[in-house]
């Protein structure tokens, strides 16, 4: 069985456009590590993060690596708990990066309308 720090030695040294994190039941506290880490990552494009417990606390780190890694292009958040103000949080951070980021946000507590429409989600 993994843990946290190996998910964020993976997160660290694996060169690849895609990493996937789901359905491996990560804490917020899980994802803001892996977050740090993949601050240094600049291979990776999509991130998936289905099916895990992220809530508001896990969006708004998820957010902050928005805003440092340009190299983000997709992330999928489906199936998790964010309420509005976590997808509020990385709807700003993708506007103030001015960069074309998707968001999967399905299956989340709610899904904020306007935030669906603006990421065509």
């Amino acid at each position: 069985m993994f843990t946290i720090d190996d998910y964020c030695c993976i997160a660290l040294t694996k060169k690849t456009p895609l990493l996937c994190f789901g359905a491996l039941g990560l804490t917020d506290a899980d994802v803001a590590e892996l977050c740090k880490a993949l601050k240094e990552n600049n291979t990776v494009e999509t991130l998936q993060f289905f099916s895990n417990g992220i809530t508001q606390v896990g969006a708004y780190s998820i957010a902050a690596l928005i805003l440092s890694n340009p190299n983000i292009k997709n992330i999928d958040l489906s199936n998790n708990n964010i309420d509005q103000n976590g997808q509020n949080a990385i709807y700003q951070a993708i506007e103030k990066s001015q960069r074309a980021v998707e968001v999967n946000f399905e299956n989340n507590i709610s899904v904020n309308q306007d935030i669906r429409a603006r990421l065509s989600i």
